[in-house]
């Protein structure tokens, strides 16, 4: 759930419409009552703009704090932020030390990427409350998404220890352990979260990539199965239970919950990176293309939709096609290493091998660890008839592949594809 609707859902619940006694009279107080619980009830429901009409006859009837902080959070749904920030000074001027107010604008500072503002407002509302659950909470969001993971897990446990009851709170910290690679602890929070609220999808979702990294498929499918009865609309069990399908080589299934998250979710470029790998993986070549044609489609700025296209028309020997997408990658991302392994391999199946070393090259200076690329340059020099070079290169791919635990079998020769959505 989107954060401000999260709050209209739970935080809101709690700002009560104090009657100012500037209220001309009863008849006017109430229908300004009766207007601004229209409105929360219409957010909730997520009709933000019947919502927005209802804060703004409120607002009209009398001008309170809460009203106006209301409705900046409806028009927050709606992207429509300069608004907010106007509603929000508003509340502002007619309650100063509103610790939600600090708590709105937070959240909405995050939602632009303006971290250090959204984590002043939020560490000021917990200054005004500190047993405010919410603050911690959404403040700990904002170290996750400044990778600032132990900060976040304490703000987290800080949610917890004020509200204990609430699962919302577990299932946070417990993403974050997933992300720390801690999935024993995940766990340990979302068995939790599940006997505070056994009806919530994402708990089962989280745990089962928790039992995923633990390599224990069989309750990673069971988790997956009961996220899709209880939420039989949401995309995201689907594409995570597809890659469960892969793993155990079931690629009937796997395509078929691709096809169905890319149904609910058509606008998610992430299903369409998965089976169009899936696709590569199987060698329907046209079918992968297509999808990462569509991925382009919704995302046309995104470096690695054009990358993987590329690697599909290298691989179908569409060669120019495939450089024409790889240089487009490498125009939106020029430190995408693995734009520049695939183009160089391109170049090397068009026996270009000048190029196709220069671009060995700078992979190799983006990420000097690969082992994979050096094997792929002393090919190149090979090629070339260099052979010292390509003995170099060789040793090198074979010393770092050791060092991370390959053997020679592991060292791919032409292996672009990439997935991280």
């Amino acid at each position: 759930m989107p954060v401000l609707s999260r709050w209209l859902a739970a935080g809101l619940a709690t700002i009560v419409l104090v009657t100012p006694a500037a209220f001309p009279g009863p008849i006017l107080e109430q229908k300004a009552r009766e207007a601004y619980n229209r409105g929360v009830e219409l957010a909730q429901q997520g009709q933000f703009d019947r919502a927005i009409t209802a804060f703004s006859e409120s607002i009209r009837l009398e001008p309170t704090a809460v009203a106006y902080a209301n409705r900046g959070m409806a028009y927050g749904e709606k992207n429509e932020f300069d608004r907010t920030f106007a509603d929000l000074d508003a509340a502002f001027k007619l309650d100063p030390r509103n610790s939600q107010f600090f708590l709105i604008r937070g959240a909405v500072w995050g939602g632009k990427g303006e971290y250090d503002r959204a984590i002043a407002d939020l560490t000021e509302a917990i200054k005004l409350n500190p047993k405010n659950a919410l603050a911690h909470e959404e403040r700990g969001y904002v170290y996750c998404d400044k990778k600032e993971f132990d900060r976040a897990i304490a703000d987290f446990s800080e949610a917890i220890r004020l509200d204990p009851t609430l699962a919302e709170f577990l299932e946070s910290r417990a993403g974050v352990w997933i992300i720390k690679g801690e999935p024993d602890r995940a766990i340990a929070d979302l068995n939790d979260a599940i006997k505070l609220d056994p009806k919530s999808p994402d708990a089962y979702l989280t745990r089962a990539g928790g039992w995923m990294m633990k390599r224990d498929a069989d309750r990673a499918l069971a988790d997956l199965n009961e996220a899709i009865k209880l939420d039989p609309k949401s995309a995201g069990p689907y594409s995570l239970r597809a890659d469960l399908w892969g793993l155990k080589g079931d690629m009937d299934r796997m395509f078929a919950d691709l096809t169905e998250a890319i149904k609910l979710d058509p606008k998610s470029t992430g299903p369409y990176f998965q089976r169009g790998d899936a696709y590569d993986q199987t060698k329907q070549f046209g079918k992968a293309i297509a999808d990462f044609t569509e991925a382009i489609r919704l995302d046309p700025k995104d470096p690695l939709a054009y990358s993987n296209r590329g690697a599909v028309y290298a691989r179908d020997q569409q060669l120019d096609r495939a450089l024409a997408d790889l240089n487009e990658a490498i125009r939106l991302d020029p430190r995408a290493a693995n734009a520049y392994i695939c183009r160089g391999s391109t170049f090397f199946m068009k026996r270009e091998y000048d190029r196709a070393i220069a671009d060995y090259t700078e992979a190799i200076r983006l990420d000097p660890k690969n082992a994979d690329v050096y094997k792929d340059r002393g090919r190149a020099w090979a090629a070339r008839g260099e052979r010292d070079k390509a003995e170099s290169d060789f040793k090198q791919a074979e010393l770092l592949g050791k060092e991370q635990g390959k053997t020679d079998s592991d060292l791919r020769q032409v292996d672009f594809l990439q997935n991280d959505r």
